[in-house]
C-alpha cells in the first residue's frame, strides 16, 4: 500500500520548515518544532496543516507581506516529476499526456493524468492554441469531480473534441493542455495539431 499522503506533513517536514524560516532563531525554531509536532501523528491531513500553521504563526512577522515573503522563500524547489509545486500544495499531478499526438482538427483526443490529493473540487481541462495576435486563445472543458483517496492516485482520463465551437479559427501547430483543479493550474502538456485530412493550406 502506498504511503498515506498525510505523512508528508510530518516531524521531518516541520523540521525542514523550521530550518528554512527560523535558522537564525534557534530558540524560536525549537519552540515551533515542539508545538507543531505535539500530537501531529494523531491528525489527518487537513488537521495537520492547520495544526502546523497555528504553531508557526507566533514566529512570523506581524506584517502579512513580510510573513508571506518569508514563507515563499522557504518553499522547496519543485519536483521535476510532479506538476504540483511541493508538499505544501496537497494535490499532485503527474504523467499528463495527450493521445493521439499529433492530432487533427475535427478529431477527438484523450487527456489523461495521475492525480493524488483529497477534498478536491472539479477537475477541468483547459485547451490553449496560439492566438491570432499573439498570446493564447483557450477553451475550457468541464471535467469530473473525483472522490480521491489519500492512499491511492486517481487516473483521470477524458475524451474531448477538437472541433471548433465558434467562428474563431483554431490555429494549427503547437497546442497546450492544462488541468485546473480547485482553481490551481497543473501543466501544461503540449501536443501538435494538424489540419484536417485533405485540407489544403
Amino acid at each position: 500500500m502506498a504511503e498515506p499522503f498525510k505523512n508528508m506533513v510530518s516531524p521531518e517536514s516541520v523540521a525542514r520548515l523550521a530550518a528554512a524560516l527560523l535558522s537564525r532563531e534557534p530558540v524560536a525554531a525549537g519552540a515551533f518544532v515542539r508545538n507543531a509536532t505535539a500530537g501531529l501523528d494523531t491528525l489527518e491531513l487537513k488537521a495537520r496543516v492547520a495544526h502546523v500553521a497555528r504553531a508557526l504563526r507566533p514566529h512570523l512577522p506581524a506584517s502579512f507581506p513580510q510573513a508571506l515573503a518569508g514563507l515563499v522563500a522557504a518553499l522547496p524547489p519543485p519536483d521535476p516529476n510532479l506538476l504540483g509545486d511541493s508538499w505544501l500544495w496537497p494535490v499532485h499531478v503527474s504523467a499528463l499526456t495527450i493521445h493521439p499526438n499529433p492530432a487533427r482538427v475535427g478529431d477527438f483526443f484523450t487527456v489523461s493524468a495521475r492525480v493524488r490529493g483529497t477534498g478536491l473540487g472539479r477537475v477541468d481541462v483547459v485547451w490553449e492554441w496560439p492566438g491570432a495576435r499573439g498570446g493564447w486563445s483557450s477553451r475550457t472543458f468541464v471535467g469530473k469531480e473525483p472522490d480521491l483517496n489519500l492512499d491511492q492516485p486517481w487516473v483521470f482520463a477524458q475524451r474531448l473534441s477538437l472541433r471548433p465551437v465558434t467562428t474563431r479559427p483554431i490555429r494549427v501547430g503547437t497546442q497546450r493542455v492544462w488541468l485546473r483543479i480547485s482553481g490551481q493550474a497543473f501543466g501544461p502538456a503540449e501536443f501538435t495539431l494538424l489540419r484536417p485530412e485533405g485540407d489544403v493550406p
